[in-house]
């Protein structure tokens, strides 16, 4: 019900704002659809707990979660901006900011919904919401259904190796070349 609240005083703000110029008509707005802020997993002020590379314990907090409205493909840069897609984000971020901060990034538009992926200063990755890697996957002893996975080759020590995501259960894994993981605490 927060986020419900929270995405919806965002959108309704952001409606607002690139609306009310006196010589344009109100613009059309795609708003999310029944389920897609469940992709977000999160809700402000959440505690997510990982175990590091030397089974460490890592305290992940929901630090944003935020939603408004960006110009609709093809109108921007228009003064007058006559159609909105509705994006949506939840980060988590390290308490102790020694690990990188982590973000789920959505996207509705008429003719499509974007889910996106974000590691902090290491890229962000949109993945297929119908097409899970792994319908089912047992990752630090649980068992996460509907797995999805970005994986990359690098020769950079510190990218991104592998990441692990569920709709459910949020971010379940994420591995770097240079040894450095985090895995979700059961």
């Amino acid at each position: 019900m927060k986020r419900s609240l929270s995405v919806g005083f965002a959108l309704l703000l952001g409606t607002v704002l690139f609306s009310s110029c006196d010589t344009c008509d109100p613009a059309t707005i795609t708003p999310l659809q029944t389920g897609d802020e469940a992709w977000l997993t999160y809700e402000r002020g959440d505690t997510i707990r990982f175990i590091n590379e030397t089974n460490q314990p890592v305290t992940y907090l929901c630090v944003d979660l935020s939603g408004g409205n960006v110009p609709a493909v093809g109108y921007e840069g228009e003064k007058c901006i006559a159609k909105m897609d509705t994006q949506a984000g939840a980060i988590i971020q390290d308490t102790k900011n020694k690990y990188l901060a982590m973000g789920t990034f959505i996207t509705r538009r008429p003719e499509n919904f974007t889910l996106q992926l974000a590691v902090e200063n290491r890229g962000t990755w949109e993945v297929d919401e119908n097409n899970p890697k792994y319908p089912t996957l047992q990752v630090n002893g649980v068992n996460y259904n509907n797995v999805f996975e970005v994986k990359l080759d690098s020769t950079k020590a510190s990218d991104l190796k592998r990441l692990l995501y569920s709709k459910e259960k949020g971010f379940i894994s994420v591995e770097y070349y240079d040894g450095k993981k985090l895995l979700k605490q059961p």
